[in-house]
């Protein structure tokens, strides 16, 4: 049986340029994540710009730390929640 899923809020072209210009920051500063990509949060009825770091820099904070600074950093990048995964999680895998 199909389900039919109905997506409320469109991933828009300034929501993509703003993520490319957060993820070129990071980028510049040789921060080590490991993936970045938009995820539809089906709760929230939004899209979350998510990255991946590797697991040790996520549980003791420092890549949310490095994420923080970089979007205060990038004027473009002006964002409600940013989130940061382990590569273990489902989400990344």
């Amino acid at each position: 049986m199909a389900e039919d899923v109905l997506v409320k809020e469109v991933l828009t072209e300034h929501m993509i340029a703003a993520g490319r210009a957060l993820v070129n920051t990071l980028e510049q500063r040789g921060s080590g994540f490991l993936a970045a990509f938009w995820l539809y949060d089906w709760e929230k009825n939004r899209w979350k710009l998510t990255f991946a770091f590797p697991t040790p820099r996520v549980t003791s904070g420092a890549a949310t730390h490095e994420v923080i600074d970089a979007e205060r950093a990038t004027p473009e990048a002006n964002f409600r929640e940013l989130y940061v995964m382990s590569p273990k999680d489902r989400e990344v895998r």
